[in-house]
């Protein structure tokens, strides 16, 4: 029997062309052993929620959706788990509202499952199209993942988070029963802070052909405010210290990343001592030395 893949779709105050276009994309997967979970956080009677519910049920034919709105707003990481806690798939695969599958999406990811060698494989992710929509084109840039041996595929995640977006992996259900759902503290890098901590108990294998077409476009999902940003790396390096703190090049990019952006708020005394501890883990990093001239002439010019 084929093994059931639960596909969870998180929807908030997202233009009806875009949800449609991502719950399409769910339903024409050529893997078809499914159930679609939409988890709707636009507060229950709110317009946002009464055009959602009117959607979903113009798929009235489709018995494979399945439709739960929270009573008020509680945020991304809240309403994924909360999808969590609604599937019964052997596998689970979140999609962003306003992100589109390919359809051989999972088709492809499941095969890698039942084919692999590797005998604590968690989590199967992807290459992915980013697409940018503008008012006068659309330009599409095809992203190549890295895909390392599992020796140095831990180190490297902690660096940098290759895996990206939580509308690429496929996920073996037992790594959310063993290590928990989104940890909803976190200010920010939620996915990020589950792909490590998938990886600290499970192995990785990757797909090497874009499998998701993921759009970047006006309405951006994620704050430009670099003050929450700021306070969301910190806490963030705060919780994983102990693993990043073991290699110096991912602790010197954490520390340059929260220089940045003190930086951009003008904190320019605090950034410098962030770059500085990033030059001491990170001496060879040119760029880290450019932001930290950068924040004296300004500290000299404003």
């Amino acid at each position: 029997m084929k093994n059931l893949i639960s596909v969870i779709i998180t929807t908030y105050k997202r233009d009806q062309e875009y949800l449609k276009r991502a719950i399409d994309s769910v339903l024409n997967q050529t893997y078809e052993h499914t159930e679609l979970i939409v988890i709707d956080d636009n507060g229950l009677n709110t317009e946002y929620q009464k055009n959602v519910f009117n959607l979903i049920e113009s798929y009235y034919s489709n018995n494979s959706i399945n439709y739960f709105p929270n009573e008020i707003n509680q945020g991304a990481q809240v309403s994924r788990n909360n999808g969590l806690k609604k599937a019964s798939g052997d596998y689970i695969s979140f999609l962003d509202d306003d992100d589109e599958w390919l359809p051989d999406k999972l088709k492809k990811q499941i095969l890698l499952f039942e084919n692999t060698k590797k005998k604590k494989l968690g989590l199967v992710y992807c290459d992915y199209n980013v697409i940018t929509e503008s008012q006068e084109e659309i330009d599409i840039k095809k992203v190549k993942v890295p895909e390392y041996e599992d020796q140095t595929a831990f180190r490297e995640l902690l660096r940098i988070n290759y895996i990206a977006s939580t509308s690429f992996p496929l996920i073996k259900r037992e790594c959310f029963e063993k290590i928990g759902g989104f940890d909803t503290t976190l200010v920010a890098s939620q996915d990020y802070d589950m792909w490590i901590r998938i990886m600290k108990k499970y192995e990785i294998s990757a797909i090497n052909e874009p499998l998701v077409n993921y759009y970047k476009h006006d309405e951006e999902r994620i704050t430009s405010n670099p003050e929450k940003k700021e306070h969301a790396e910190k806490v963030f390096l705060k919780k994983h210290f102990n693993d990043i703190s073991k290699d110096r090049k991912a602790l010197g990019e954490k520390y340059k990343k929260i220089g940045i952006y003190l930086m951009k708020q003008n904190k320019n005394s605090e950034a410098r001592q962030y770059f500085k501890k990033s030059i001491l883990n990170e001496p060879i990093g040119i760029r880290v030395y450019k932001y930290y001239i950068q924040t004296i002439y300004q500290s000299v010019v404003s």
